[in-house]
């Protein structure tokens, strides 16, 4: 047990009496981690009969390093094409590829005009350690819309038959 035996958790709302009838327990496991467990009693919420029990444990939170990477839905790709087609045509005409040297010379001089055109073009992200990759600004607009019908649904919920009620539907089902 990570609370000691005996400490008063609980003040009996009728007779005042103090009992313990809360137990904070623990794996084995994690009873090297707890580094308090105590009752607190003088943080004990109006109308509650319960006493507030803090727990410290000791956890290693790493911080995730977020890596910056692009942002391939935010591009341009009217420009991305432009610069792709200004850097291609800086690259030799194309001709018969003789031999393995040749051919990874043309590659590397290739993939060197890709990676100009889109260290050029693409945008990259500033990512934030809380943000879901999958949210997206149609998520953002659709949400926002979906809100807007709950509000005005529920300013029409003595009416059942009012279309804001099945336009709300409808918004829930594509959100």
């Amino acid at each position: 047990m990570a609370l000691p035996a005996g400490i008063p958790t609980l003040e009996a709302s009728v007779t005042k009496n103090l009992t313990w009838p809360d137990n904070v327990f623990v794996s084995a496991h994690t009873a090297n981690l707890v580094i308090r467990c105590r009752v607190e009693h003088a943080r004990q919420p109006i109308h509650a009969d319960h006493y507030p029990i803090e727990t410290v444990i000791a956890i290693d939170m790493p911080m995730i390093k977020m890596k910056q990477r692009q942002n391939w839905k935010a591009t341009k790709w009217e420009g991305f094409r432009e610069t792709l087609e200004q850097n291609l045509q800086r690259l030799p005409p194309p001709a018969p590829i003789r031999n393995n040297a040749e051919f990874h010379q043309r590659f590397a001089t290739l993939h060197e005009a890709l990676y100009d055109t889109v260290e050029a073009t693409v945008p990259w992200t500033k990512p934030c350690p809380h943000s879901k990759r999958w949210w997206t600004p149609a998520l953002t607009r659709k949400r926002r819309e979906l809100v807007s019908l709950q509000r005005t649904a529920y300013r029409w919920r003595t009416e059942p038959t009012h279309p804001a009620h099945e336009e709300l539907t409808v918004a829930r089902t594509t959100y």
